[in-house]
């Protein structure tokens, strides 16, 4: 009796971390590349004021950016997957995924992100841009890690 319920326990934190890195982590990549890309927008137009488009230009493109992190989406699915599976591997190994487990999280899927298929020809030409992403990613798998070791509400 004690047995099935430590194994139905078990099973349901398995499910629930699968759920947290496989969707959360999509969710997550959504939330962090759209405001990325508005923080960049009002980087470059706004602040460093840019002599070669209009502001108007610029708030469109503002406006436009939770379309382009949708379609960000489609570029993060392997990372996510990567995460998911370094996460499940953790959670079977320890029975919870540790902070340290994003120590190998986060730089493989910067690297998965950066050499995706979909991408063939995405070279990173400034260290700027791997601190950049390596940066992004570290939000979307910090803020997946700190959801999943929270103790659910029963």
């Amino acid at each position: 009796m004690e047995k099935e319920s430590i194994t139905k326990l078990a099973s349901t934190s398995m499910k629930r971390t699968l759920l947290i890195f496989s969707f959360g982590g999509l969710i997550l990549h959504y939330v962090v590349y759209t405001i990325f890309f508005i923080c960049k927008i009002v980087w470059f137009e706004f602040l460093h004021y840019n002599p070669y488009r209009s502001q108007a230009q610029a708030l469109e493109d503002i406006i436009r950016a939770p379309v382009d992190g949708l379609l960000f989406l489609l570029f993060s699915m392997f990372p996510v997957i990567v995460g998911t599976i370094i996460a499940m591997v953790s959670h079977r190994i320890w029975g919870r995924v540790p902070f340290y487990s994003l120590i190998v999280t986060v730089p493989l899927c910067s690297y998965v992100y950066l050499h995706n298929i979909l991408l063939p020809n995405l070279e990173p030409n400034e260290i700027v841009d791997i601190f950049g992403i390596t940066l992004r990613e570290l939000l979307v798998w910090g803020g997946c890690w700190w959801w999943s070791n929270r103790t659910p509400n029963n």
